[in-house]
């Protein structure tokens, strides 16, 4: 029998790598019993304490495979930003839904910042408290804009039919109804507009017991 503390050690030398998950990973499993009881709720024990935060958000911002999605998504941005005419003065219009800590939003914001032509990026989340979080952590980013958005509702009458991009990181499989959802990102969208999403595709047995 070992103690998993000395389980999270073994991990954590031999699989460098993982460490983060695997920490994740022990966090919330050691809370597990106390949450399917009732007793503590799931989403204020990771996203409601500085601890859970903070490892939640190594998990959707410094992931090895997360971290190649957004950079995909930034290469795919800077290709079709170098064939705009730059001469337009139309901003690109990026739409984040379910930004949530940022994760991947702070690998976006610097290489859009040098894309050499006009950014309007909305970071918009369901909860006030990242919104508030992202404002200090991006503010030197005068080009984005906070807003409250739920994903599972309409467009406000002023986004309808306005983003040339949507961005949905680790966010849409939360909601309840994917058609209902992703209906209404395609209404946010100009008629040529295009939907980035990343999401994972198969079981993570690590990620589904957190």
């Amino acid at each position: 029998y070992k103690a998993s503390a000395i389980i999270l050690e073994e991990i954590n030398r031999t699989y460098p790598e993982f460490a983060g998950a695997s920490k994740l990973a022990f966090y919330t499993g050691s809370k597990l019993a106390s949450v399917l009881r009732g007793d503590q709720d799931g989403l204020q024990l990771i996203f409601g304490t500085k601890e859970g935060q903070e490892l939640v958000s190594w998990m959707y911002g410094d992931e090895s495979h997360n971290v190649t999605g957004y950079k995909q998504m930034l290469d795919f941005i800077q290709r079709l930003a170098s064939k705009l005419d730059r001469k337009s003065g139309e901003p690109l219009r990026i739409l984040e839904m379910g930004g949530g800590t940022g994760g991947g939003t702070k690998w976006l914001l610097p290489g859009l910042a040098e894309l050499g032509i006009a950014v309007e990026y909305t970071f918009s989340d369901i909860s006030p408290a990242f919104l508030a979080q992202a404002r200090r952590r991006f503010k030197d980013y005068s080009f984005v804009k906070y807003r409250v958005h739920d994903i599972e509702k309409a467009p406000a009458d002023d986004l309808l039919g306005t983003q040339h991009i949507i961005i949905a990181s680790n966010a849409v499989h939360a909601t309840s109804n994917l058609q209902v959802s992703t209906r209404h990102m395609r209404d946010a969208l100009l008629p040529d507009g295009v939907v980035m999403m990343l999401e994972m595709t198969q079981p993570q047995f690590a990620i589904d017991i957190v």
